[in-house]
């Protein structure tokens, strides 16, 4: 039987385990496993776990989803909180790759199905080097260490890079190939080639900043021939959960099959909700579902009196309230101490009033979306912004893929309105709603850049949590609020913390594997392990001192919802009620 590889920090713990099987091992006894049976556990893993990351921390990170409780939502992480995530990563999904690779890679019948055991690898190691930065990854499986050095993640993203184009490369449509295919079920192998080219470019672009000579030559060549890209929405990389208990996606069984309580159910976050809301988004009613218990908002409509006698110098303000369907939950309604702000906070008092995310994306049989072709066209409108070439525009991208964003959630008939504004218009600014302290707006500087980088944003809700967190480190488009209510140890103030720059080294490697561990800490972060440091491909900036903001709290996001006149009310066709009304007469 062959071995299985021991790993990282873990190699004592299971050391003990492994001489047991080798001893109760019949040497005569065929076990060599198919690598579909072994790759179909690594994808469900795969999928568990990002599931499992993103209620806990990349939702909250990227602003899409507010969830309440414990210490990753609210920007803390402990070493010790890492240690699931991390064995979870190398233990359940990299050795189980090292062993096909291991018992596989020679062999000429299997040619193909390497090449995709190397794709889902490099996949599983790009997102493991956006979370921690240096990990583990020449010296990983190497069974005759006790220790294991960590890789720069100029290293890591090198290799990675490689792998991807050597991936594409070799893999060949007459060869073998996955039966079944947990990714792809008509077991494409052209479907394959595409994945690593998009996660290629993905990649590239993430470091395009940072090592513009080592991303620009696999841009260029992916740009220069987009049909090595995912080309529709029908080669969309997911892998989907299944019907049987066993196999259900996590999130029906935290929200729809067990129901977890109200306090940390996922949430609208209110900083999307702004963006959505200034710009008359239609995906708004894809992404959530309306209130259970909507919130009532009172405008004021001014009225020129023209009866019984015509007096324009008479005008009446009538109180109007009315319900309105949707609101983002911020992430707490603190306020910091400093600002001496006795004030009611101007959010609704009950969670059923903030807007759930849609059922749609709660299936017993659910997916998870690694790579959309949605996503491509972002991509390629930045890669074409940045002169590596395309056959279209920077612009062009763009349109495209705000197009096929609301054409997946079946708001196209919307489109035309959306782009048409300031702000989504291509190189034009727009003035978004301020949240609800006044401290951070949802506006738009007319940045080309920063307007894909928003786009990509919305588009990738709910699945894209992760990306998102990555591209705002890379590229701080967003004027984000921090955390005004964290966990300590937190990120930079125990007032207002930031948005994480990385996950702290798990409690086990700083045990089982302590000098490398250290020795990174010390060469990459400044001998800390926290959630401080900058990542290798992430923007340098500085914070706000948020305690001397200016902060005027309001409800200017969801005032005026369906108009400021009582023609724009009645046609609207909703209920509102008339609270009262005062007559003004003007004074010449």
């Amino acid at each position: 039987m062959k071995k299985i590889f021991l790993i990282l920090s873990f190699l004592l713990a299971l050391s003990c385990e492994k001489d047991f099987r080798e001893i109760n091992t019949d040497p005569d006894v065929f076990t060599k496993v198919e690598p579909e049976y072994l790759f179909a556990g690594v994808v469900k893993k795969t999928i568990n776990l990002m599931a499992v990351m993103n209620k806990k921390a990349f939702w909250n990170y990227s602003h899409y989803i507010t969830i309440e409780g414990g210490n990753l939502p609210r920007y803390s992480a402990t070493p010790g909180d890492m240690d699931i995530w991390w064995e979870r990563f190398y233990l359940d999904i990299l050795s189980n790759l090292n062993q096909i690779l291991t018992i596989y890679s020679d062999d000429p019948d299997y040619k193909n199905r390497i090449q995709i055991m190397k794709i889902w690898q490099s996949y599983i190691y790009s997102v493991m080097v956006s979370l921690w930065g240096p990990i583990p990854y020449s010296e990983a499986f190497n069974e005759t260490q006790k220790t294991f050095k960590y890789d720069s993640e100029e290293f890591i993203y090198t290799d990675i890079l490689n792998k991807l184009k050597e991936a594409s490369e070799t893999l060949t449509n007459d060869g073998d190939y996955l039966a079944p295919d947990k990714i792809f079920a008509d077991h494409s192998i052209e479907k394959w080639k595409k994945f690593a080219n998009s996660l290629r470019l993905k990649l590239a672009l993430r470091i395009s900043d940072a090592a513009p000579a080592l991303a620009q030559p696999h841009i260029q060549e992916l740009m220069a021939d987009e049909d090595l890209l995912i080309q529709s929405p029908a080669e969309d990389v997911k892998a989907y959960w299944g019907i049987d208990e066993p196999n259900f996606s996590p999130y029906y069984v935290d929200y729809l099959y067990n129901r977890v309580p109200t306090e940390t159910f996922a949430y609208l976050s209110h900083f999307l909700f702004l963006y959505l809301r200034s710009y008359n988004d239609g995906r708004i009613e894809k992404f959530v579902i309306p209130s259970i218990v909507p919130y009532q908002v009172s405008d004021t409509i001014w009225v020129k009196e023209l009866e019984p006698v015509p007096d324009p110098n008479d005008t009446v303000a009538y109180l109007v309230q009315y319900a309105i369907p949707y609101y983002g939950r911020p992430k707490t309604r603190k306020l910091m101490d400093v600002w001496y702000i006795t004030d009611p906070v101007p959010l609704p008092t009950s969670d059923y009033s903030y807007s759930e995310v849609n059922p749609l994306f709660f299936p017993a049989n659910y997916f998870h979306q690694i790579i959309s072709y949605t996503d491509v066209c972002f991509m390629k409108a930045e890669a074409a912004l940045k002169g590596y070439g395309g056959s279209k525009t920077a612009e062009e991208y763009y349109y495209e893929g705000i197009e096929e964003s609301f054409k997946q959630y079946g708001v196209a008939g919307k489109y035309d309105e959306y782009i048409s504004q300031d702000g989504i218009r291509w190189e034009t600014s727009g003035v978004g709603y301020n949240d609800f302290r006044g401290i951070v707006k949802a506006s738009v500087d007319g940045d080309p850049l920063k307007q894909i980088a928003i786009q990509r944003w919305i588009s990738n809700y709910f699945h894209g949590g992760h990306e998102a967190w990555c591209l705002q480190r890379r590229l701080r488009f967003l004027d984000l609020p921090p955390h005004f209510n964290p966990v300590t140890p937190t990120t930079t103030s125990e007032n207002a913390a930031e948005i994480p720059e990385r996950l702290p080294y798990p409690l086990s490697e700083l045990n089982m594997n302590t000098v490398e561990v250290q020795k990174a800490s010390d060469i990459y972060f400044g001998g800390r392990n926290d959630m401080n440091g900058y990542l290798w491909f992430a923007q340098k900036y500085e914070p706000k001192n948020w305690g001397t903001m200016t902060v005027r709290l309001n409800n200017d996001a969801v005032k005026y919802w369906y108009g400021n006149t009582f023609k724009e009310l009645d046609s609207a066709a909703i209920e509102y009620q008339i609270i009262k009304a005062i007559k003004y007469r003007s004074i010449d």
